[in-house]
């Protein structure tokens, strides 16, 4: 069940690190350098239930240039099927790059690691 985004052209999805929750990012059109991304991302519990009381954290960089996103993105909650909108997320340059969340729900926490290559312009 992905997020409602209008026209998602790019999409991931992928189980936390220890199989906590899953994670379903969808964007209107590829990353790309410059602009604000429109994102949301789904989360569910590991018996694909929405996560609608979700703490999150995202965190992002290109390991192999040494820094961080040059944003400091934030989740809020759009509805209570556990789908999150993504305010501020941008990228700096072409290359690859990691979006991580870190995800608290209850008692349980975990991260999901986003990598992709953002291609020249």
């Amino acid at each position: 069940m992905p997020p409602p985004v209008a026209a998602t052209r790019w999409q991931l999805s992928q189980a936390s690190a220890n199989g906590l929750f899953h994670a379903h990012l969808a964007c209107t059109a590829p990353p790309s350098v410059g602009s604000f991304q429109t994102c949301t991302v789904q989360l569910l519990d590991a018996d694909k239930q929405p996560v609608t009381d979700a703490q999150v954290l995202i965190d992002g960089g290109m390991p192999a240039h040494g820094h961080g996103l040059p944003t400091a993105p934030v989740l809020k909650s759009v509805d209570n099927k556990g789908n999150y909108q993504i305010d501020g997320l941008q990228y700096s340059m072409p290359g690859a790059w990691l979006l991580g969340f870190l995800i608290k729900s209850g008692q349980q926490q975990d991260k999901v690691l986003f990598e992709f290559v953002i291609g020249q312009m």
